[in-house]
């Protein structure tokens, strides 16, 4: 007796599980985007660094621009790690992204992400810098080519002969290479007359301020310092090299580049350290990603207004508008548009 009733509790109790599990999925059923009730949509952005000014500025603002939408949004650094980045892929898809915004510290070593996330059902969108030879679905970036020749014109401009230094990004990123394409574009005619005398072109890898500070030093010894032009990829190379003018009194006597307006850039070209910076506001780059991230989860088009062959493919691009700012303008366009303060910028001298 004693036996049957155990294996009835047991028959009953089997039978208590299967309707509390069938009870459990039905409350836990998801609806047909793949969240439950009440659950918000959300966005997965691998970023290469947030090391940079920049970057830390574009996060706040996707956060915003998620939050005032009714999405969530989850980030990762890789901190110029290919590797890294890769497995902080896995590690958003696990969570359940519902498209990814990718800032590839490779552009040519990042197909595995797009493959990746495409297994999962999940849309990919380059951020700045393209995803090479992948099945891309977007892609939200400045022309990196017309910012190079940007920076190229205005040094011809001021600098019409001489001797030129050229410090490029990180050979791993595809934005340094049509930036230094860009330059050679408007450079070369002046190269082939003999106006103008490359005597020294680098990669800096990962854009480190310090290695740019290292070939500018390199530069200005094996030329005397007679050196009339350092174009610089970004405002934290630019710094690097006019660390390297400063330790010879050479700051403001040599034209120099950069891009990005950072705070140390804009405070540069106020202090005469430094020519120009080539701005691309953060708002519309951060905008347009969110945007296009929110109509692809949506299941919308998004609106783009160019192609960008990566390789794979011709690419939806929205391509945005980047401006050269100087001394001369920087109050009606960096600070006026809030990216910097003027406070900040200016100092003592406003």
């Amino acid at each position: 007796m004693k036996k049957h009733f155990k294996q009835a509790a047991a028959v009953l109790m089997a039978a208590c599980l299967i309707l509390a599990g069938c009870s459990t999925a039905s409350s836990d059923e998801k609806k047909e985007d793949g969240k439950k009730d009440g659950e918000k949509p959300l966005i997965g952005v691998l970023f290469r660094t947030l090391a940079e000014e920049k970057w830390t500025k574009e996060k706040d603002m996707m956060i915003e621009l998620a939050e005032k939408e009714g999405y969530e949004v989850v980030f990762q650094s890789a901190n110029d790690d290919v590797s890294k980045q890769l497995s902080q892929c896995e590690n958003l898809l696990a969570q359940g992204v519902d498209a990814l915004i990718v800032l590839p510290v490779d552009d040519g070593s990042s197909e595995p992400i797009v493959e990746k996330a495409h297994a999962e059902d999940v849309p990919v969108i380059s951020y700045d810098q393209i995803v090479l030879n992948a099945d891309l679905d977007y892609n939200v970036t400045f022309d990196s080519t017309e910012v190079g020749k940007k920076m190229a014109e205005y040094a011809v401009e001021k600098a019409p002969k001489g001797k030129y230094v050229l410090l490029c990004g990180g050979q791993a990123s595809n934005n340094a290479t049509l930036i230094k394409n860009g330059w050679h574009e408007i450079l070369d005619p002046y190269i082939e007359t003999g106006d103008i005398e490359v005597v020294y072109e680098q990669y800096c890898e990962n854009w480190s301020p310090e290695i740019a500070l290292q070939y500018a030093e390199d530069a200005l010894t094996a030329n005397n310092d007679d050196i009339q032009a350092i174009l610089c990829a970004n405002d934290n190379m630019a710094n690097g090299a006019i660390q390297a003018l400063t330790n010879k009194n050479l700051q403001g006597k040599v034209v120099v580049t950069g891009q990005d307006a950072d705070l140390l850039g804009c405070q540069n070209i106020v202090n005469g350290y430094q020519s120009l910076t080539v701005y691309k506001p953060s708002s519309a780059l951060s905008q347009a990603s969110m945007e296009a991230a929110f109509a692809l989860i949506k299941g919308e088009d998004v609106k783009t207004n160019a192609t960008m062959d990566n390789g794979y493919k011709e690419v939806p691009t929205v391509a945005l508008e980047s401006f050269v700012v100087d001394k001369d303008n920087i109050d009606d366009t960096i600070i006026k548009d809030g990216y910097q303060s003027k406070e900040e910028v200016y100092g003592d001298k406003k």
